[in-house]
This record gives structure tokens, C-alpha cells and sequence, in this order.
């Protein structure tokens, strides 16, 4: 009579404990998209339309000098040129109106404002400078500066942050993932 062999499965614990942990880390990414990436858009947002009040520290105001000739060229005002040969000034046009008709900082930034919101911003030109990598377990959102069109970004920044969230919003992001890793822990 010939030898015959059988293999019997053994239940164990561990295989469907790990294949809960696959899981997990598969809907990370979707999580992470899904859930944080349209609050952190939602924060760009407020925070430029509240001038960064939304994130603790209102930006620093803009000089005198500046402000003046923000509220011409950002308000809607006449465009003038000057005439050498004439000696006069005449105006040419009008400035485009931006929200605030100059008030407001940050204004007229479009592509800054592009890049930091990304997709959707209504500035494109911006978008292009928007970088989002997602891996399982991070969501990392990034500003290309490195282009000459860009290098102004760096400097804004430094003056008026729009890269880092005050202590309300980061507890809003904390507890959002507390939330999902409480829910999805559920599964073991």
C-alpha cells in the first residue's frame, strides 16, 4: 500500500489579525484623501479669507506705502500713464477689482494661493506648483518654489505663513484621525 500524506489547516489567530492590518493600511490612503485632504483645502480657504485670524495670528499688515498703491492698482482704480513729450499724466484704463478692492493682504496672489489650495482654487496658474504625496500613513502637501515664477513663495511665507496650522486646526486634524484609527482598530 503506498504512503499517503494530508495536510490539515490549523486556525490561528494571527493570519486574520494581519490581514486586518493590510487592510487598515490600504484604506489609509483613501482615508487620508477623503477625509484630511478637503480639511486642509477647507483651511487654506479660511485661512485667506480671514487673513490667516483663522489660525491664531492675523498676518502681518502691509506698509503705508504699499497699502496706498495696493487700494489703486487692486481696487479697481484708473490706470494712468505718463507722457513724457507732454508732460502729462493720462489715464489709459482700469485695474482689475480683486475681493477686498485692495484692503485685504494676500490678495492678487494667485498663484501663491494656487499652490497652496491645489486643485480647485480657480487660479491654475498656481495649481501647477501644488504637490501632494500619499502614502499609507501620511498626506504631505508641498509648495514647488524651486521655479523662477515661484521664488517669491519663500518669501511671502516667511512674512505671512499659509505652510503651517495654528493649534485649533492641528487638533482638528489630530482628532479626525484619532477618530478613524478608533474606528478601524474595531476590526481586530
Amino acid at each position: 500500500m503506498a504512503d499517503s500524506a494530508s495536510i490539515t489547516a490549523v486556525k490561528d489567530s494571527i493570519t486574520p489579525r494581519l490581514q486586518a492590518m493590510l487592510d487598515r493600511a490600504r484604506t489609509g490612503q483613501s482615508f487620508l484623501i477623503r477625509v484630511i485632504y478637503p480639511m486642509y483645502k477647507q483651511m487654506q480657504l479660511t485661512r485667506w479669507q480671514t487673513e490667516n485670524a483663522s489660525e491664531g495670528n492675523s498676518w502681518t499688515p502691509i506698509s503705508a506705502s504699499y497699502a496706498a498703491r495696493k487700494k489703486r492698482m487692486y481696487g479697481g482704480g484708473n490706470k494712468y500713464r505718463y507722457y513724457p513729450s507732454l508732460g502729462l499724466t493720462r489715464p489709459i484704463g482700469k485695474y482689475p477689482s480683486y475681493p477686498g478692492e485692495g484692503t485685504k493682504t494676500m490678495i492678487a496672489t494667485g498663484r501663491l494661493f494656487g499652490a497652496a489650495f491645489g486643485p480647485g482654487s480657480g487660479m491654475p496658474e498656481g495649481e501647477s506648483f501644488h504637490r501632494v504625496r500619499v502614502t499609507d500613513t501620511s498626506l504631505t502637501i508641498s509648495l514647488n518654489a524651486n521655479k523662477k515664477k515661484t521664488e517669491y513663495f519663500k518669501h511671502a511665507n516667511e512674512a505671512r505663513p499659509i505652510t503651517q496650522f495654528g493649534p485649533v486646526s492641528r487638533a482638528l486634524f489630530k482628532a479626525k484621525v484619532k477618530e478613524y484609527f478608533a474606528a478601524t482598530r474595531r476590526t481586530f
